[in-house]
């Protein structure tokens, strides 16, 4: 269920990553935008996304342990247990140049997570931003 998932924490006695998500992860090096995504904070992914220098290729990574497994922050943001903060976070984080199409390791993309999590309006904004509605 949503409510059990903390953020960027591993499940207790998992000794690999087949439990894990893009809010539940090892702990290790991340970037600073990927925990501002992670924990759902708005107002501090629009401070760091204030200083992104326009390069797409940092809004779409997750940090060294998080790369491993694929996790972009556009994945924790639509994972987040909050609909609201995960809809206004995927936006700012769309708007820098995230790419919604990156994969995860096992192939889903912020879609699938999107999706997991239950949030059919961020999962129907993914589609028509996809489709250029």
């Amino acid at each position: 269920p949503l409510a059990s998932r903390s953020p960027l924490v591993s499940p207790p006695g998992t000794s690999d990553h087949s439990a894990a998500t893009p809010n539940k992860v090892r702990s290790g090096t991340h970037n600073s935008l990927y925990d501002a995504c992670a924990v759902g904070d708005v107002s501090l992914v629009k401070q760091i996304l204030s200083h992104h220098t326009g390069d797409p290729s940092n809004v779409n990574k997750g940090g060294d342990d998080v790369a491993l497994l694929g996790y972009t922050p556009l994945m924790a943001a639509a994972f987040h247990d909050n609909h609201t903060d995960a809809i206004e976070i995927c936006t700012w984080v769309l708007n820098a140049g995230a790419d919604p199409l990156e994969k995860d390791a096992t192939g889903k993309t912020c879609l699938h997570w999107a999706s997991h999590a239950g949030h059919t309006d961020l999962v129907t904004m993914l589609v028509q931003r996809e489709k250029g509605l």
